[in-house]
């Protein structure tokens, strides 16, 4: 995941060019989410995310409360009337939080191994690690 990527996707999802000031945005926009997702860095939600923080900042800054929709080939949204100052930073966190469930299920369901764990500890049949029979389980 590349500022590159970050500089094509901001004018197609959003109404803002690529700004002069691009690097020091994209700096902070991905030092935020680090801090929100360290996790999701390197994933597909990075850009997108990082793509809707910089949004979030060009809409309070140029002043664009009062937008009140925004129209994509056939997506459409409408916003209330805070414009989309909170919308893109509303995105933004849908994305992290989507990021961070995403791994966690699938840190679950690919299950975890522990280092602490005893090898021939058996509690279902009562058997435990002892130093007789070289450490092997008994009864």
């Amino acid at each position: 995941m590349t500022q590159e990527e970050v500089e094509m996707l901001l004018p197609v999802i959003t109404p803002f060019p690529v700004p002069a000031l691009i690097d020091d945005l994209y700096a902070i926009a991905l030092a935020r989410f680090e801090v929100d997702a360290p996790a999701c860095l390197g994933t597909s939600f990075e850009n997108t995310a990082v793509t809707y923080y910089i949004a979030s900042m060009l809409s309070s800054g140029a002043g664009m409360t009062g937008v009140k929709s925004e129209k994509i080939d056939d997506y459409t949204i409408t916003y209330g009337e805070g414009g989309q100052t909170q919308e893109y930073i509303l995105k933004y966190h849908q994305i992290v939080e989507n990021c961070n469930r995403h791994l966690s299920l699938s840190a679950i369901s690919t299950g975890v191994q522990r280092d602490d764990s005893l090898d021939c500890l058996d509690l279902d049949a009562a058997g435990v690690c002892g130093v007789e029979n070289g450490g092997g389980c008994y009864r």
